[in-house]
């Protein structure tokens, strides 16, 4: 006989490209040491790691009579790709406990995992040449003539999964020239 004990599932959530994680107890309440198999699979395929290891199938050690192991299982949210997986998503892990010696000795558990929001951009700017403009310290000087427009991209792309609302304002080091800021038709 085998008792099993999950800790660390409730409010169990993380953001795209982390890892969250809960621990699976087993104790064997025998009369003779056994082995126990822990298996589990994300219904959304995501990366299951189990114990020390990288696999999400791996088998205790031998347990003598009321001798007990934790197990550490973890899931990988995958990163945000087209703003999936979405904020307040979940994934059901299930998992399953299984004697090595005998296979009706077994015990499954679910365990659900949601998706935190992950509010984050990518800013790029882009000079008239179609170069990406670096920082400012590490940057060529440019010199313009008087009189001349300079146009540069600036492009803003949500890598999270959630929508973003953001506001761009434009700040140089003189305020003797004119700066404009363009989307679209607004100005």
């Amino acid at each position: 006989d085998v008792d099993v004990a999950v800790a660390g599932t409730s409010g169990l959530v993380a953001q795209p490209g982390q890892v969250a994680d809960f621990s699976v107890s087993v104790r064997n309440m025998g009369n003779n040491p056994a082995t126990y198999k822990v298996e589990c699979v994300s219904e959304n395929r995501w990366q299951i790691e189990l114990g020390d290891g990288t696999s999400s199938s791996q088998v205790f050690e031998p347990l003598g009579l009321l001798e007990y192991l934790p197990m550490q299982v973890r899931i990988r949210v995958p990163s945000a790709v087209s703003g999936q997986p979405a904020a307040g998503s979940s994934d059901s892990v299930d998992c399953w406990v299984t004697s090595i010696d005998d296979d009706s000795l077994n015990y499954s558990l679910t365990v659900e995992l949601g998706v935190s929001a992950l509010n984050l951009f990518d800013v790029l700017m882009i000079n008239p040449s179609g170069e990406e403009v670096v920082a400012s310290a590490l940057a060529p000087e440019v010199s313009v003539e008087a009189g001349l427009q300079y146009n540069h991209t600036l492009e803003i792309a949500n890598v999270g999964n959630t929508e973003l609302e953001l506001i761009i304002s434009i700040q140089t080091t003189s305020t003797a020239w004119p700066t404009y800021l363009f989307h679209g038709e607004e100005s």
